[in-house]
């Protein structure tokens, strides 16, 4: 197709002494070029800059970069150039091949300003992993966000003791732009969430400076000033709250034996929203938690079963990501609590604890405490990571939740840090100590 039909160039050519003009002249019999407009008695016509060979209009000394494809040449005389095609070739001559395309398919053109329907900037069109969508991978000598600099580290966003849903995302280094909404369900109690520094003598931020707790009583420790040292976590806070179960399930893997149905509704209900939008180089996730529990040890494989919940909406996957090897939910019966005291009996008295760790690890939290004669008031999990898959470049929901189960007492509290975007990962959610 010629796509300078309709609008000619007049070049002016001499036969047989006549002068007249036309698109584009054509060698003579004598292999010499007819159009002679240097003067200089001809040039050959494959390296004459003067010569339109491919009949697009334009010739190499009009800037056509390849005057052997009529679909390529540059813009002129306020016409277009040749529209791109996407093709790795550059069709309209401006050193840019497929400068408003998306080659990789990662949302973002080459351009800075892209075209109509994609943003510009995108650095690298050729790998999926690198563009304005991305985040910053860190010690990959890569600039995978295309801002100019290589292994930045990312603006810290965890310096808010606020109790708003946006800074709790920050303390767990969950920053702009990623995170598009952070909220907490209305009904929880001010009491129930909090951004910590610390969490007893011995739990300290993985990443940053500070942490996020949510808890279905006081979100503090021994060591704040507004810890409830009357009733402690044990028997704990009653905040008067129902709400229904998130994801009520069968709890086929009870470390006692016995089977039991999760209830549909549940108590002093905490749930921290976050609507996310994945980088485009991102396929997964990762956070850590630790869960502790004043229902362990006396309650555990009963009704009275204290929940935490990391509940992810992606088209990667649907559903709770963390759990155990046995797809238990993260409670007393998980097989990750392990923090406790080796004296502990559970299942009524008649097994010993699976204690690995010492209870001395929760000092000054609260659950260490002393309840009835020497009986320890809790446990806990430890520091354990969930990784889970997500889409790049997509919006997903992530939810973390805690409530009382089959009770409004006896109080359980997560905390949770070092939130990181992950370049590869499983295609299935797993959760490690």
């Amino acid at each position: 197709m010629n796509y300078r039909a309709l609008f000619p160039l007049a070049i002016p050519c001499t036969v047989a002494g006549a002068l007249f003009f036309a698109v584009a002249c054509g060698p003579s019999a004598g292999g010499r070029n007819i159009r002679d407009v240097q003067g200089d008695g001809g040039t050959p016509v494959k390296n004459d800059p003067n010569r339109d060979s491919d009949g697009d209009g334009i010739t190499p000394a009009q800037g056509d970069c390849n005057d052997a494809d009529p679909l390529i040449f540059p813009a002129l005389n306020g016409l277009p150039g040749a529209p791109e095609l996407c093709d790795g070739k550059d069709h309209d001559c401006d050193s840019i091949p497929d400068g408003p395309c998306d080659d990789d398919m990662d949302g973002y053109a080459i351009l800075p300003n892209g075209d109509k329907n994609l943003p510009g900037g995108d650095c690298n069109d050729q790998n999926p992993l690198v563009g304005p969508g991305a985040a910053e991978v860190p010690d990959d000598m890569v600039d995978n966000n295309c801002d100019g600099m290589v292994d930045e580290k990312a603006a810290a966003c965890d310096g808010s003791v606020k109790k708003d849903g946006k800074s709790l995302a920050g303390a767990m280094e969950l920053c702009s732009p990623w995170v598009m909404d952070a909220k907490l369900n209305k009904d929880a109690d001010a009491m129930a969430y909090a951004v910590k520094k610390n969490f007893g003598m011995g739990y300290k931020p993985k990443q940053g400076g500070n942490f996020v707790m949510l808890s279905t009583g006081i979100a503090a420790d021994k060591l704040d000033a507004n810890f409830n040292k009357n009733k402690k976590v044990q028997p704990g806070t009653d905040f008067g709250t129902m709400s229904m179960n998130p994801l009520p399930m069968n709890q086929k893997n009870n470390v006692c034996g016995a089977d039991s149905m999760d209830p549909l509704e549940v108590n002093d209900y905490v749930e921290l929203t976050l609507t996310l939008k994945v980088p485009s180089n991102a396929k997964a996730f990762s956070f850590q938690f630790m869960f502790v529990s004043a229902e362990y040890p006396e309650f555990v494989g009963t009704e009275f079963n204290d929940k935490f919940l990391a509940i992810l909406d992606s088209k990667a996957f649907k559903g709770n990501i963390s759990f155990d090897a046995k797809m238990n939910p993260i409670t007393i019966n998980v097989g990750f609590f392990d923090v406790c005291d080796k004296a502990s009996k559970i299942c009524s008295g008649s097994k010993p604890g699976v204690c690995t760790k010492p209870i001395d690890q929760l000092n000054g939290t609260g659950y260490e405490d002393t309840s009835f004669g020497s009986e320890k008031i809790g446990g806990g999990t430890g520091w354990l990571t969930t990784t889970a898959p997500v889409m790049p470049g997509e919006t997903a929901t992530l939810r973390f939740i805690i409530f009382d189960e089959g009770d409004n007492i006896y109080d359980s509290s997560v905390i949770i840090d070092n939130f990181q975007w992950k370049a590869e990962g499983s295609m299935d959610p797993m959760t490690i100590p």
